[in-house]
């Protein structure tokens, strides 16, 4: 299976399950971070990656708590919608600093901030 950089997971993903709606988002950040963005001291950004608007609509709306789908409590101008598919392949690409950022930082919250 070719990965990182030619490809990304989520690519490999839709390319085997043609039928499936795939949305990636939530990679660059500890998982602490996922359910908690608030609980960083500068507002890091949840990107969003795929190619079916309505998934991502759903997707967007988990993340940022509207209305009986949201849960995760990301603002939504913390949500980055990348654009297709193939746009996961960067995102992805963050787990080869994770083992750094930890071993650096202890396990403690991270995640990835755009700053504008």
């Amino acid at each position: 299976m070719p990965l990182y950089p030619g490809s990304s997971l989520a690519e490999e993903i839709r390319r085997a399950l043609p039928g499936v709606r795939v949305v990636k988002t939530l990679n660059t950040m500890h998982d602490s971070v996922m359910a908690d963005p608030a609980g960083l001291t500068i507002a890091a950004s949840a990107f969003v990656s795929g190619n079916d608007a309505g998934a991502k609509k759903v997707a967007g709306g988990l993340l940022a708590g509207l209305g009986w789908l949201g849960w995760l409590g990301w603002p939504p101008e913390w949500i980055t919608d990348l654009g297709d598919v193939k746009t996961a392949r960067g995102p992805e690409a963050f787990v080869l600093m994770v083992s750094s950022l930890v071993r650096t930082l202890g396990p403690v919250p991270f995640g990835m901030a755009i700053a504008r």
